[in-house]
């Protein structure tokens, strides 16, 4: 805990004390922010954010906001991340594009599939990362967009423990380590939130159901579905409360970078991956309130698992996590918030507790 104590003192320095430069004061602006950050999965960590927004007045009669955001960024973990995505409306708001890729070297951990892993069979394996997906959508009515969505990914895995839980999911699977991929399929999304950094009204949906062929790379086909559900209230001036619903399916045969995993962003106390299996479902709600000048406070609780199947779905083991943090507004106009989460996970049944107080120093809300 010493050792994680200076490691967030020294990101509160560093993060807070960087002056971000404002490329406008008005609208479209951005900010550019150095960036340090701590979070379970990664230890302390830097690079850089730059973040530009463009709201818009739609012909569908909303408000949406293009977005472009570049990230880099190494950790203590010897982990590196550069990913550069974006979004915009096209002909007036009638159609919707996004795109997002990234490039990533992330050693991390693994404890075996289900919901009764054991903290004790923890296995550390490199994934290597090479992605981009493109998603293009049309105005179907409301706030309704839907179209299709095409993955193009190299996922390679390196540093595997012979005969150890990682490469005998992959030899159970007759899958080789290194995965070239594509995927086609359908998504179908809305947005009405207020703002796309710190909403306080409104909701965002995202579902996508992508399969991924023989014929386009893969070894066993397989395919992934994923739901985000995201909904905001506000409350008085300055108090909202967010919800957030996630449902994650993936195939058998799918490689382990793309099988579900809970903790980190969808259940804070865990780390990201703790628990792995084919069906994720997971929620959180979070209560953010003011407390004075750019300082605002949040509580927030989540709980979830994963199952092998969906009829499997059971909240015997199921985990949950409860927590608290503060926030420094950045940039007030557009939202952009610095967060610094506390949490601690716990478990029902036979599963494991979360590994003690988990903190969480990053740039824009958890969701």
């Amino acid at each position: 805990m010493a050792r994680r104590a200076r490691q967030l003192l020294a990101a509160l320095f560093i993060g807070l004390g960087g002056a971000p430069a404002l490329l406008s004061a008005g609208s479209p602006g951005g900010v550019v922010v150095p960036l340090v950050f701590y979070t379970p999965e990664t230890g302390g960590a830097g690079g850089a954010t730059a973040v530009l927004f463009r709201p818009r007045q739609l012909a569908t009669g909303a408000e949406g906001t293009d977005t472009l955001s570049l990230v880099g960024f190494y950790t203590a973990e010897s982990q590196y991340l550069a990913a550069l995505s974006g979004r915009a409306y096209l002909a007036d708001g009638r159609w919707l594009i996004a795109n997002s890729t990234t490039l990533s070297e992330f050693p991390r951990d693994y404890y075996g599939q289900g919901s009764l892993a054991r903290q004790d069979d923890e296995e550390s394996y490199t994934a290597l990362r090479r992605s981009n997906s493109l998603r293009l959508q049309r105005w179907v009515g409301g706030p309704w967009y839907a179209g299709v969505r095409w993955d193009a990914a190299r996922y390679d895995l390196e540093d595997v423990d012979a005969d150890g839980k990682v490469d005998r999911y992959y030899q159970e699977r007759e899958l080789p380590r290194e995965n070239r991929l594509h995927g086609v399929g359908a998504t179908v999304s809305q947005d009405t939130r207020s703002g796309p950094f710190f909403p306080t009204s409104g909701s965002r949906t995202e579902l996508a159901a992508v399969a991924f062929p023989e014929s386009l790379g893969a070894d066993e086909a397989f395919g992934v579905i994923e739901l985000d559900h995201r909904h905001y209230f506000g409350i008085g001036e300055r108090h909202a409360v967010a919800l957030q619903f996630v449902g994650e399916y993936a195939g058998d045969h799918a490689p382990l970078p793309l099988q579900p995993r809970l903790g980190g962003s969808t259940l804070r106390g865990f780390y990201e991956g703790r628990y792995i299996d084919n069906v994720l479902l997971a929620g959180q709600a979070e209560w953010r309130f003011p407390i004075a000048g750019r300082w605002q406070g949040a509580a927030f609780a989540g709980a979830g698992d994963v199952f092998p199947r969906l009829s499997e779905a059971s909240t015997e083991h199921l985990k949950y996590g409860v927590g608290g943090g503060l926030r420094y507004v950045l940039v007030p106009d557009a939202g952009i918030h610095l967060r610094l989460d506390f949490a601690r996970g716990y478990a029902r049944g036979e599963a494991e507790d979360g590994d003690g107080l988990a903190v969480y120093f990053n740039l824009g809300e958890a969701f």
